[in-house]
């Protein structure tokens, strides 16, 4: 309700076709995904990069949040192409200067998250040159260098390459361990990845430990009784059952 309202007062101030609106619009696009209602959203994110093209032209370097907004909302529609060709476009940026090394991290990496619903392959080259983007402005230890070294881990593995999935997925754990904490949300995330590809080679006892430290974090981020622990409960409750460890099992089941 702030977001719409702050949108309708810089409107009513500005005039309609004020570039400045296309921050409202972008964010009113950011609030339209969250709420699962993605016409709406795309609606909103055309309508910024429209406003924010009055102002600077199609080529210039900040457009690039815009355009990934815009990505954003037809990925989840499911048009990955189109998502993609927007993605292109902010990477193909230029006027007055080269977009930042990070600005075209995020931008490669969001190809690369679009990328992994149809193509692995070209998925994983997006997140090689986010990883090597990143690495070069931020170092090995920010918070997106390790996001990427995680998806490339996981993809990785998808391609049949188990042995360098699971050392840089263990890399990137340790990493996230000691720059981020054990108990973040990121973590968790590296421990469902971890738990995945042991479970791809088959050590269902590594898969079940990393099942169990992703469940150990998940209430101490969301509260004991939310939504996100079912996932880590029917992990763990899968993984025992295949392990035959039914009676550990059976709480965790229900």
């Amino acid at each position: 309700a702030l977001i719409v309202e702050g949108a309708a007062t810089l409107e009513r101030a500005l005039g309609a076709e004020h570039p400045a609106n296309a921050r409202g619009q972008r964010v009113l696009a950011h609030a339209a995904r969250l709420r699962g209602e993605v016409p709406m959203a795309i609606d909103h994110a055309r309508r910024a990069l429209a406003l924010a093209e009055s102002a600077v032209g199609r080529d210039h370097i900040s457009l690039a949040p815009y355009l990934e907004s815009l990505a954003n909302g037809l990925s989840q529609a499911g048009r990955g192409e189109e998502a993609i060709a927007v993605l292109d476009r902010g990477v193909a940026l230029a006027p007055p200067r080269p977009l930042h090394d990070v600005a075209l991290a995020r931008l490669h990496a969001r190809r690369g998250e679009v990328y992994s619903f149809f193509d692995p392959t070209r998925a994983l080259a997006a997140h090689e040159q986010a990883y090597a983007l990143a690495r070069s402005a931020l170092g090995e230890q920010h918070r997106l260098t390790v996001r990427s070294m995680v998806a490339m881990g996981s993809l990785l593995g998808e391609l049949g390459r188990d042995a360098e999935a699971s050392e840089t997925l263990g890399v990137a754990l340790l990493i996230g361990k000691t720059v981020l904490g054990a108990e973040h949300p990121d973590v968790a995330t590296m421990h469902n990845a971890l738990a995945i590809q042991y479970e791809r080679v088959g050590d269902l006892e590594r898969a079940l430990e990393h099942h169990l430290a992703m469940l150990q974090v998940l209430p101490r981020l969301h509260g004991p009784d939310a939504y996100p622990l079912a996932g880590g409960h029917g992990n763990v409750c899968t993984m025992m059952f295949r392990l035959e460890r039914a009676v550990e099992a059976v709480p965790h089941c229900r």
